[in-house]
């Protein structure tokens, strides 16, 4: 009943979920969500490694989420960036938990598209910059005509 129940939520949950075997990390199992966000046929995923399909950008996250996963079992809000099917670049927020499923250890992970938050930060951040270079040219403006 408990399967049932973890079933049923993973299915008709609106965020994308994934998951992998921690004996030889193929996947077990998508949702729809993460299989309309990274744009790959769900027989393209399932029996698949997630590094068989290129989804790391970088894969040293993965490495690094892997050892988390290992000390402490689980990964909470790990920022990374995937390559969709498409090509293009999606930076998720990846939280992971280990689960035992049907009597196998698997890995449950959760991912949150957050790529537009991430390019709003990113343009802000170089608007501060922009800013605050202005700022430095302007005050060595001012020093300058004070020294003449």
């Amino acid at each position: 009943m408990s399967e049932e129940r973890f079933s049923k939520v993973f299915f008709t949950s609106p965020l994308p979920m994934v998951i992998n075997s921690l004996v030889d990390g193929r996947t077990v199992e998508v949702n729809d969500t993460f299989v309309a966000l990274v744009g790959y046929a769900r027989e393209e995923l399932v029996g698949h490694s997630l590094v068989d399909v290129t989804l790391w950008q970088r894969p040293a996250d993965r490495a690094r989420i892997s050892g988390i996963l290992r000390s402490k079992g689980s990964v909470r809000a790990y920022e990374t960036d995937l390559r969709i099917q498409s090509g293009e670049s999606l930076t998720v927020l990846l939280s992971a938990e280990q689960v035992i499923l049907s009597g196998e250890p698997c890995v449950l992970i959760v991912a949150t598209d957050i790529t537009e938050r991430a390019h709003f930060e990113r343009s802000l951040r170089e608007f501060a910059e922009a800013q605050a270079d202005l700022l430095d040219r302007q005050s060595e403006s001012r020093e300058q005509e004070r020294q003449r």
